[in-house]
């Protein structure tokens, strides 16, 4: 009896041994396909950028394209640039009027106090001596 214990274990030494190594096989070919497809969505570089130096070995950097439109005319630049600086003062508060800016309708809104007529006159005259490129239909009266 003693000899029929010793081949069952060696049987089951010999069964666990093959199921280790299995799994071990098994498991390794899965391990580098992962880390092949993790590398391969890696991108690659293209081109190579050679970025020049000045004599003095400083690094200059030029851009290529700023994204600015350079043939703006300049009747669209100026009403542009008075009509940020007048919304840099905002809100603006005087005696007869207020203004504030509604971005919703990209419009001035303007807030007379009594008497209205006499102050929409007073606000046409101060408009066209500070901000004259700023059209009228861009004032919205309350």
């Amino acid at each position: 009896m003693p000899k029929l214990n010793w081949k069952i274990y060696l049987a089951l030494f010999v069964v666990l041994g093959v199921l280790v190594i299995t799994v071990i096989i098994l498991s390794s070919p899965k391990k580098t396909a992962v880390t092949d497809q993790s590398q391969s969505n890696v991108p690659k570089p293209t081109s190579v950028v050679v970025v020049p130096t000045s004599s003095s070995g400083k690094i200059v950097l030029t851009p290529r394209f700023t994204g600015a439109n350079e043939s703006i005319p300049s009747p669209i630049l100026n009403f542009a640039i008075q009509k940020q600086a007048l919304k840099k003062k905002l809100p603006f508060i005087q005696n007869q009027f207020t203004i504030t800016y509604d971005y919703q309708s990209d419009t001035f809104v303007v807030t007379l106090t009594e008497p209205k007529q006499n102050n929409k006159t007073i606000f046409e005259q101060w408009l066209q001596q500070n901000y004259p490129l700023i059209p009228f239909n861009k004032f919205l009266f309350k």
